[in-house]
């Protein structure tokens, strides 16, 4: 018998063969289950580090000054990752829902909110390698945290030295009416404090908003007694009782109908998105000075920018005082007060003031007056917020603004060009003295206060709360701008039709008016000095306040 004949039985026979299929099938379903084992063992892995990729960008977020060694130590701190590779970058979120999510934060923008952190490690393979060589393979998780910052800041003066005649004529003119406050109700505002998100929460009420955003209050048809009435409620709902006396009396004796664009006077940045009636869940608490806010709404209540003040012959040693003021807009439109994050700035207004007054001649002079002709242009001053340092507890928060006063130019002379305050002045010299048969006097002054440099106001914990100001100063100038332009007067005496061969005619006359002059520039100096801290100006100097700050603990946002 052949090999082939003894092999037929053999392949014929089905015997065992259960046996192979039940190899073949347990071998495919081991190799399933050691796939199964290592996919999932690779989705742990996944879990684990974009768990721990979420804690690391908070960590970043949270100290945007060291972010690589912040997330760096949290991944060594949340399961022992030796990562392959880690990319952190700090930059700016922004939350606006009508930008794409993949557009909200771009890295390196200012101001630093945020940071971004990717990473990169080894995931290990069991079963599998069976079917590779493959030690491992690379997974990875991405994360984005932002911890907002906000700080509510302004720029310019509370009144230090209150002059109620010559601000009622100021404000009255503003807002439109006539205001007759009396000094005690100025210095019980200028002591007092609004809450600023409680005063929007109640003019919405009053101005039936009843939902809607912050931004909806601002960009509201609101009018000047609105505002009063709604700050005299905010201020009586905190006991403030004398303080909404004063605001009521203040609306009720102004043009009631004059409507105001309050987002020239407030920028809530960011906190305008919030709604209305959630200042208490918001972690804003920025209180604001009344007056200043009082003052600021004089400023955008002035439709025409102009403001003339005729003050008469109240002020002792002068026959006649005539005030000018032009207010120009804010560079930018800024407001006076602002919420915002680093790089927010307030700026003051361009400024120029007129004061013409006539003096009594006396002596030689005596029956013809000496006209004084003073001009003042105040360049804007800016505060702008370079950083918001949030501690772990609210007592070591801290707030920088680079501030620089506004540069102020005075002269004693006629300008031509007073209203146009974006063009550069032009002053010529003046006729002060215009006595027919003796002289005709010509008188003219400079004086300039400033630089370009800011410096940088710190307000801590404290000095927030309590809400004092801090001023960057320039010159050591308080009170003293008439005085010192009288200083500097250069004055020039014509004889008419008398002999003067020795000079003494014209030097006689020139110490009569120097003589006249001299004791009526106190009186000058504070008029000068009260109209501009009005406007929230002081002479070569620029007040800060910080009014609040918004620390949010770091969350992912994706």
């Amino acid at each position: 018998m052949t090999f082939r004949h003894r092999l037929r039985p053999f392949l014929r026979s089905e015997q065992g063969a259960v046996a192979v299929i039940t190899a073949v099938i347990l071998t495919v379903l081991l190799g399933f289950a050691a796939i199964a084992v290592d996919v999932a063992s690779f989705h742990y892995d996944s879990r684990r580090l974009q768990g721990a990729a979420d804690l690391a960008a908070i960590a970043a977020a949270s100290n945007t000054a060291n972010a690589t060694l912040a997330a760096r130590s949290t991944f060594t701190d949340n399961g022992r990752w030796t990562l392959n590779s880690l990319v952190v970058e700090t930059g700016n979120y922004d939350p606006d829902p009508a930008k794409a999510q993949a557009l909200r934060f771009v890295a390196n923008q200012q101001p630093i909110n945020a940071a971004r952190v990717v990473a990169r490690a080894p995931s290990p393979v069991y079963f599998g390698r069976v079917f590779t060589n493959a030690a491992n393979v690379e997974i990875a998780a991405a994360a984005i945290a932002t911890r907002p910052s906000q700080a509510a800041f302004s720029i310019g003066s509370r009144l230090l030295s209150l002059e109620g005649g010559i601000i009622n004529a100021l404000l009255g003119q503003m807002l439109g009416g006539n205001v007759n406050l009396r000094v005690m109700d100025y210095r019980g505002l200028a002591d007092a404090n609004i809450d600023l998100l409680k005063f929007l929460d109640q003019l919405a009420i009053d101005a039936d908003i009843h939902a809607g955003s912050y931004r909806d209050v601002l960009d509201a048809n609101v009018k000047a007694g609105q505002i009063l009435n709604a700050m005299a409620k905010t201020a009586r709902a905190d006991s403030k009782l004398d303080v909404a006396r004063t605001l009521e009396d203040l609306a009720r004796s102004i043009d009631s109908t004059t409507s105001i664009n309050l987002s020239r006077m407030l920028d809530l940045g960011k906190a305008a998105t919030a709604q209305v009636s959630t200042s208490t869940q918001y972690g804003l608490a920025a209180a604001v000075n009344a007056l200043q806010l009082v003052n600021a709404l004089a400023l955008v209540a002035n439709g025409n920018h102009q403001v003339d003040v005729n003050l008469g012959a109240t002020i002792p040693g002068l026959t006649n005082t005539q005030l000018s003021l032009v207010i120009g807009e804010p560079p930018q439109h800024s407001s006076w007060i602002t919420v915002g994050e680093k790089g927010a700035f307030v700026r003051t207004a361009q400024t120029r003031l007129k004061l013409s007054v006539e003096i009594g001649g006396t002596g030689l002079l005596a029956g013809t007056a000496i006209r004084l002709p003073i001009f003042i242009d105040v360049a804007y001053a800016e505060g702008r917020l370079t950083n918001v340092t949030c501690g772990v507890t609210p007592a070591s928060n801290q707030v920088t603004v680079a501030t620089q006063p506004g540069i102020l130019n005075a002269w004693i002379g006629d300008v031509s060009n007073f209203t146009a305050v974006n063009d550069t002045p032009t002053v010529r010299t003046a006729v002060i003295v215009n006595a027919l048969n003796l002289a005709r006097i010509t008188a003219s002054a400079h004086v300039n206060v400033g630089n370009n440099s800011a410096q940088n106001l710190v307000f801590n914990a404290t000095d927030i709360a309590e809400q004092r100001f801090k001023s960057a100063v320039t010159q050591n100038y308080t009170e003293t701008l008439v005085s010192s332009l009288v200083g500097e007067l250069d004055l020039g005496v014509d004889i008419l039709g008398l002999p003067d061969l020795l000079g003494i005619l014209t030097r006689q006359l020139k110490d009569l008016v120097r003589a006249l002059v001299a004791p009526v520039t106190p009186a000058l100096d504070k008029i000068v000095y009260t109209a501009l801290t009005t406007l929230g100006i002081k002479l070569g100097e620029a007040d800060v306040t910080v009014h609040g700050v918004r620390c949010n603990n770091a969350v992912v946002v994706q």
